[in-house]
């Protein structure tokens, strides 16, 4: 939870205006499963920066925060990524938007619809398999 704590701390140092946060939730591994459990959250928030301005804001966060390059789908220390930007749809090679595979995920699907409940009609169904518990509530205060 530090991490998620420290990144949300940078954000808002970045100029970035966090409007709501969600609980956080402990989820389990997917795709590569002999790891510890992971800490998941989802906010929103307003900026001036472009979509690639926020990645590259955001893997600068991941850096400064301790993360290391590692397997794909292992263990890291944080990781933040952009889900929607408003109703911008983009496909670049660093970057698509919407997040290509947030609808596969239960543990960024639970705490999106948390904050933002309008989105229940665009994802109606849940991947059943992955465990997704709430962890936190209002752990920013």
């Amino acid at each position: 939870m530090t991490y998620l704590r420290k990144a949300v701390v940078e954000l808002k140092k970045s100029g970035i205006k966090i409007e709501k946060i969600s609980s956080i939730y402990k989820t389990a591994p997917v795709n590569f499963e002999d790891q510890p459990y992971f800490f998941n959250a989802v906010g929103k928030g307003r900026t001036d920066l472009s979509p690639l301005e926020c990645l590259r804001l955001f893997k600068s966060i991941e850096k400064h925060l301790g993360r290391k390059s590692g397997k794909r789908f292992g263990p890291r220390e944080i990781d933040i990524d952009l889900l929607l930007y408003g109703n911008l749809t983009m496909k670049t090679k660093p970057l698509t938007v919407p997040h290509p595979r947030m609808h596969l995920r239960k543990f960024v699907l639970v705490p999106l619809l948390e904050i933002e409940s309008n989105f229940k009609q665009k994802f109606p169904k849940f991947p059943e398999s992955q465990r997704v518990t709430r962890y936190k509530r209002d752990w920013l205060l």
